[in-house]
């Protein structure tokens, strides 16, 4: 698979809820704190690791590209059972195929089932 330039992609994720309607907050505010981990180009592996880090990072209140707690923005996904990290980790696959393609959603899905 190519990597695939994410400019549409970031704008996608920020506005999810557009895209992908009927879903809870949460993932909206984890599409969108995830659209900032990305970087120019994009494959499956490396949204899989992005996501994987920053569902981390939420899980310690700590921001690993800052190495300072989350801003008050955030704060919607902090403190939350495994149950509701696992839920976000769990939606990357459709949030790829909105905003990315049905290939790549089915790559990452497969990513993720072999976590």
């Amino acid at each position: 698979m190519q990597p695939v330039p994410t400019d549409e992609v970031k704008n996608k994720f920020r506005n999810l809820r557009q895209h992908m309607p009927d879903q809870e907050k949460e993932v909206y505010e984890f599409a969108r704190l995830l659209a900032d981990r990305i970087g120019r180009v994009l494959l499956p592996q490396g949204l899989v690791l992005s996501s994987d880090i920053l569902i981390l990072d939420l899980q310690r209140d700590v921001n690993s590209q800052t190495e300072q707690p989350f801003d008050i923005e955030s704060r919607l996904l902090i403190g939350h059972s495994d149950a509701l990290y696992q839920l976000l980790g769990m939606s990357l696959p459709g949030i790829a195929t909105v905003a990315i393609s049905k290939e790549f959603g089915d790559v990452v899905e497969e990513l993720c089932a072999s976590q």
